[in-house]
């Protein structure tokens, strides 16, 4: 710590406000600036959205600091915000102005100019470094500065969309029986039945167990096949059309959302011989 923060940080404790305030000193279109609160030595980081877009994933971490000042080797916390769904959501709405107003409780994607606070729970002290890895936009564009963590959140995603897809192949399968009146019921026994292949562990109606993936699926995706499995029922017992109709309507919608997910599913990061022949090109 430096003598400005030891002072600001004494301060603090000599006037009875016991927070202490720092600064990243990374320059990134996402600024973060972080509050310690000695009681209950609680960590707060403030993400300002800097980047003149709307961003729908960021992720930050914070590396715990020696006494020396130097980082602690493997004592880091990393923190993700992904907001991809709230975005397809937003933009299959047919009411967007009532949708866009959901942005404004921190549960759509992360608006340009606005700020949000970050609740990292407890820490034994304020010597902590706080970094930006990576940041997607709405608009498809991203930056990064952790490539491994960049390609994790990639990952994340892209396993979310295969999820998906074999939940429509699924349910449109069932379609294609005619003769079955209740295809939702028969989606759903198909996804509990992929649920057992995939990840190695009975569904059941409160709990998917996953273990150890076979088709390369890991377990952040329990919840993925849970909500799709909860669309199903939910669509079981709508009224006012048959269930045949009802699940038409939601394979289509289903489609829709594929599309729209899928170009923030496989971004790529241009290599540095790229680079150079596209800027030797344009000289």
């Amino acid at each position: 710590m430096n003598n400005v923060k030891v002072f600001l940080y004494l301060m603090a404790v000599m006037f009875g406000e016991s927070r202490a305030t720092y600064a990243q000193v990374q320059k990134v279109p996402l600024t973060v600036t972080w509050d310690y609160h000695a009681q209950p030595k609680m960590l707060i980081v403030h993400a300002v959205n800097n980047s003149g877009k709307d961003i729908t994933a960021y992720t930050i971490t914070i590396r715990h600091k020696k006494p020396d000042g130097t980082l602690e080797e493997g004592g880091q916390t990393q923190y993700t915000s992904e907001m991809l769904s709230a975005l397809v959501t937003f933009q299959m709405a047919k009411d967007h102005i009532a949708e866009e107003r959901a942005w404004d409780d921190s549960s759509g994607p992360f608006r340009a100019g606005t700020t949000r606070d970050i609740n990292m729970g407890e820490f034994n002290g304020p010597e902590v470094d706080v970094a930006v890895d990576a940041i997607f936009y709405a608009d498809g564009s991203f930056d990064e500065w952790d490539e491994g963590i960049f390609k994790q959140v990639l990952a994340w995603r892209q396993s979310e969309l295969l999820v998906m897809k074999k939940a429509r192949e699924i349910m449109q399968s069932a379609l294609d029986d005619p003769t079955d009146d209740h295809p939702a019921g028969t989606a759903i026994k198909g996804l509990a039945k992929y649920a057992v292949e995939s990840f190695g562990r009975a569904y059941d109606d409160d709990h998917i167990d996953i273990e150890n993936g076979l088709t390369g699926i890991d377990r952040s995706q329990e919840p993925t096949v849970k909500g799709e499995i909860r669309d199903l029922k939910d669509v079981q017992a709508r009224s006012g059309r048959t269930e045949r109709e009802r699940l038409t309507q939601y394979v289509e919608d289903q489609k829709k959302r594929i599309e729209l997910m899928t170009p923030h599913c496989h971004l790529e990061i241009a290599q540095p011989e790229a680079k150079s022949t596209a800027t030797q090109r344009g000289a």
